[in-house]
């Protein structure tokens, strides 16, 4: 009698479990509409959550809102999430201090999983980590704190391979030491997490935070994180993984520092990703020397440099810390080498500054359907008092540069997207006489900030690649506030963001978007110009999900009514505000159309010939062109400037198949320096010319 007891209760238990997992994949837990399944016109979806909708000089705004606060404005696409105003917002809209990650994921039915750091007032307090999970039908539910805490924040996402998701993230209860903690999902989309603390044994005395999460094969989660330490102390970046795939009942391994030589974290900007499939995992940091100059003071977030180290076993071990870049090497005595990457220019008017590139502030990892790595990030100009290369001088930020690429197939480095045109530091004195100089004019970005950044990546099932990232405009700015950012020149007007794209089916050699060649699609177009605040459209901080699913980017960001970073109200560059966290689904076809592509005779996805960006780009000195050849040819390469005047002959002649590299160092035929510029480079073989944009600085 007993056995058939407890026999029927199992039955009941597992009916209960049956109808709630049925109501899920129903969408009982309606939240937000549906997007249309291939988004032409972003207009479609804004429309979610909102209480009055008003049309005027052919654009549809948004009414929402939020609690006591006044309703908030906004032309940015997308849902809110978990389809309610009052939950799917943020105060805190700094997601993120450097490098972004991943926040969004989509499982193999379509779900789609996100996590992000919620505050409901202008205090931060409290701050915690929420999830939402949206089902195939578009129906949002289950929307939970992932752990209850004091403080937790800086969170990323990755799913498993049963569609759970486990999250990422740091926590503090109450002055206790801040960690890392990955919470599971029990289920796939319930939002019943399990937290467990990564190794708070091996460096007790570390505050090691901010991670960043990738699951590979099997399950086993990867984590790379960085210490907090006190004072002005050089950083740390630290790896683990789950032992197994039960991350609270077997936990992870111990903390292993990763450090090469002399060069050490300088600000939060490292990444890692994991094949499904396979054994490699990646991990990718920006690194600078391990200085300080004659006062003692240490340099944070200047002369970095791009790395990555690959594993083919799972994470057992590493292969060598490789440099993608070498913008600056050092010897012991700090005699910094800037060479080709060193000019001074007049960008500003201020001559007695000499500017150099260097990899700033973000970078990105990831391991395609292929296993192919490829390794993003951010490249800026940084500069030197006195046209100086002396580590005593103080670092000038002017957050102009691009997005820069490499895989280790190819092993060399290519251009994403170039910025050094129609950004915001073109106009040094915009309406106003203080924001002449380009460190006030990056100012005007935010903390963190280039015109250009916050790129992460995707691929589809054919192996194409997505970079999803944010732009900053020259003629979309917020109000003129006086007192907006005390200290920081900026007067209120700082740059509101727009979340572009942009794509390629080469691997990475070129990008392309339906704006042309080069050239990135933007998918928010949300200019609010002289907008108050509160009613901006500061649209920053993208994360896509890896994956492409049902032909669709999967975009999580952050709309932010008043731009510039609020994270407490002693450490803001704009006032508080309540942020809607926004879901953007959009068709890869909305990006790049892939049908011309594939119906041309004579494919990108299938040529073996191709001429590649040259790097760097802009430069001074001298760059590097390389090219690759499908067979043997009589080639041609050569350098004209913009009225289509040949200035320089590179090669002429036979060459055999295979990879070629050459130099140019801004001589034209005769031997003369040539004038700064925008000069074109073709190559010329047997079946196909080429043509690739490249600008020489003095």
């Amino acid at each position: 009698m007993f056995e058939e007891e407890i026999k029927m209760r199992k039955i009941c238990l597992l009916g209960i479990l049956f109808i709630f997992i049925s109501l899920i994949s129903a969408g009982s837990f309606a939240g937000a509409g549906v997007l249309s399944e291939k988004v032409k016109d972003h207009s479609a979806s804004k429309a979610i959550g909102n209480e009055t909708e008003a049309t005027g000089n052919n654009t549809v705004f948004v009414v929402k809102n939020y609690g006591d606060d006044q309703p908030i404005v906004t032309q940015s696409p997308g849902e809110v999430v978990g389809g309610d105003p009052s939950e799917g917002i943020t105060y805190h809209d700094q997601q993120h201090n450097c490098s972004v990650g991943h926040q969004i994921a989509v499982d193999d039915n379509g779900g789609v999983h996100v996590s992000w750091m919620w505050a409901d007032n202008v205090e931060i307090n409290p701050r915690e980590v929420h999830y939402c999970y949206r089902n195939s039908n578009g129906n949002w539910g289950n929307y939970t704190p992932v752990d209850p805490a004091y403080r937790s924040g800086y969170t990323t996402l990755d799913i498993k391979s049963s569609g759970a998701a486990a999250v990422a993230y740091h926590f503090n209860i109450g002055g206790s030491n801040t960690q890392t903690k990955v919470a599971q999902d029990q289920f796939p989309g319930f939002g019943a997490f399990q937290p467990t603390s990564v190794d708070v044994v091996s460096y007790p005395s570390e505050t090691i935070i901010w991670p960043k999460i990738a699951i590979g094969t099997g399950d086993i989660a990867h984590i790379v994180s960085e210490n907090n330490p006190d004072g002005d102390v050089m950083a740390s970046v630290y790896y683990g993984q789950s032992n197994t795939d039960n991350y609270l009942a077997n936990g992870f391994t111990h903390w292993e520092m990763i450090q090469q030589g002399q060069r050490r974290q300088r600000l939060i900007s490292y990444a890692v990703d994991a094949s499904k499939t396979g054994q490699k995992v990646v991990r990718a940091f920006l690194w600078g020397p391990d200085d300080s100059n004659s006062s003692g003071e240490i340099y944070h977030q200047i002369r970095n440099d791009a790395y990555v180290q690959i594993s083919t076993d799972g994470g057992q071990s590493w292969g060598e810390t490789t440099a993608l870049t070498e913008y600056n090497v050092s010897d012991s005595n700090h005699d910094y080498d800037l060479s080709d990457y060193t000019t001074e220019v007049d960008y500003d008017g201020e001559e007695e500054f000499t500017y150099f590139w260097e990899a700033g502030h973000t970078i990105e990892a990831h391991v395609d359907a292929e296993d192919r790595v490829h390794v993003i990030w951010t490249q800026l100009m940084q500069g030197v008092i006195d046209g100086g290369a002396d580590p005593d001088t103080i670092g000038y930020p002017v957050m102009v540069g691009g997005i820069f690429h490499w895989d280790d197939d190819r092993q060399t480095v290519d251009v994403v997207y170039d910025d050094w045109s129609n950004n915001p530091l073109e106009l040094w004195d915009i309406d106003d006489a203080e924001t002449s100089t380009s460190a006030q004019m990056a100012a005007r970005l935010g903390a963190f900030k280039t015109t250009v950044c916050a790129p992460t990546m995707a691929h589809d099932t054919n192996n194409n690649l997505f970079v999803v990232f944010t732009k900053f405009f020259p003629d979309d700015y917020c109000a003129l506030v006086e007192g907006y950012q005390d200290g920081n020149y900026a007067n209120g007007k700082m740059f509101n963001g727009e979340i572009m794209a942009i794509a390629s089916v080469d691997n990475g050699a070129s990008w392309f978007s339906n704006a042309g060649q080069g050239e990135a699609v933007n998918l928010t177009n949300s200019n609010s110009r002289d907008c108050e605040p509160g009613e901006c459209d500061d649209d920053r901080y993208p994360t896509v999900a890896k994956r492409v699913v049902n032909d669709q980017l999967h975009i999580l960001y952050i709309n932010d009514k008043a731009p510039g970073r609020y994270y407490s109200t002693a450490a803001e560059e704009g006032p508080g505000t309540a942020n809607p966290v926004l879901y953007l689904p959009v068709h890869i076809e909305d990006v790049a159309n892939f049908d011309n592509i594939e119906d041309d005779t004579d494919p990108i996805a299938e040529k073996s010939t191709f001429l590649a960006q040259n790097h760097p780009n802009p430069f001074a000195a001298s760059t590097t062109i390389q090219y690759e050849l499908s067979s043997e040819s009589i080639v041609e390469l050569a350098v004209y400037n913009q009225t289509g005047q040949l200035v320089k002959t590179l090669v002429q002649g036979y060459q055999p198949a295979g990879s070629h590299y050459l130099s140019w160092n801004g001589m034209n035929d005769v031997g003369e320096a040539v004038v700064a510029g925008v000069y074109f480079y073709q190559l010329k073989s047997d079946d196909r010319t080429e043509t690739k944009k490249m600008i020489l600085l003095k």
